[in-house]
């Protein structure tokens, strides 16, 4: 390093002085301020070398995510029949997709320039809902066991069901990243384990004044408890420091398992934006 050059050739300076150091008060003082600035290009070098070491990373980023998600599912009838296809062309006629949410932090771990293995914890709201309904008698079907629910039409006001299905997962994915030390280009896929934490349906009456009324309670049906998902995003990543990068990209969750055990399931899924700002170890 400079530094350290430096220092060296001062110290051969010193040398040469040497004799005169004891003699001559002039060479004296000299001579000390040839080891003062020796003193101080060592003491640069050294912090120099030291910063150097503070500002390597290592191999380990921690990171935080969150995304506004589009959130549906698909049906499939598992025992095909006449009443299991009407019921459902009825529910792909009413059911339509609602807004979700996913949140939580990440652990990724560099393998090699362009190839990096991640995991973490994520919560997510997922589910449907269903258009709103002027409801008359026998309307509402339950698409479990086909059960009418009965209610008197009310020109007033619509009614709106919403499902919420809160899960806890578990993701394991691998990501490409390919550019510039400041700015990349990433692409993962991998899979999710998922824990459903809780069930939630949200009965919503639509006034014609404008004012809706809602009621939020427990799905009491016995969906799956495990589920796991198919995961496939693609993200522009940015470094602003050297130990930190915030990135942004559209993301897909897509289960592969049913959500139910029924006539007719379904398989949830959700799309979204997802953003994240990722922080970068200390290495030892």
């Amino acid at each position: 390093m400079i530094y350290i050059h430096l220092s060296i050739c001062l110290f051969d300076k010193i040398n040469s002085s040497y004799e005169p150091f004891f003699v001559d008060k002039s060479n004296n003082q000299k001579a000390a301020m040839r080891i003062l600035l020796l003193f101080t290009a060592s003491m640069l070098s050294l912090v120099t070398e030291a910063q150097d070491v503070i500002n390597q990373v290592s191999k380990w980023s921690v990171g935080i995510h969150a995304s506004p998600d589009y959130a549906f599912r698909t049906l499939f009838i598992r025992e095909p029949d006449d009443s299991s296809t009407d019921i459902f062309n009825s529910r792909q006629d009413i059911e339509q997709a609602k807004l979700g949410y996913s949140y939580g932090f990440r652990l990724n771990r560099e393998l090699s320039k362009h190839w990096s293995l991640e995991t973490g914890l994520v919560l997510s709201n997922k589910g449907y809902e269903t258009v709103k309904l002027n409801l008359t008698y026998g309307s509402i079907i339950d698409p479990r066991n086909w059960s009418q629910y009965y209610y008197e039409p009310d020109p007033t006001s619509q009614l709106q069901f919403r499902y919420s299905f809160y899960y806890i997962g578990l993701p394991i994915q691998a990501v490409f990243r390919v550019g510039e030390k400041k700015l990349s280009f990433n692409t993962s896929a991998g899979l999710s384990f998922n824990s459903l934490l809780a069930k939630q349906i949200s009965t919503m009456r639509h006034k014609q004044s404008g004012g809706v009324e809602q009621n939020k309670s427990t799905y009491e049906y016995d969906f799956n408890k495990f589920g796991i998902d198919a995961l496939g995003a693609v993200a522009v990543s940015y470094r602003i420091k050297n130990r930190i990068r915030i990135q942004g990209g559209p993301r897909v969750n897509y289960s592969l398992t049913d959500l139910i055990d029924a006539p007719i399931t379904a398989r949830l899924w959700s799309a979204g934006m997802d953003f994240a700002a990722y922080f970068s170890l200390r290495s030892k």
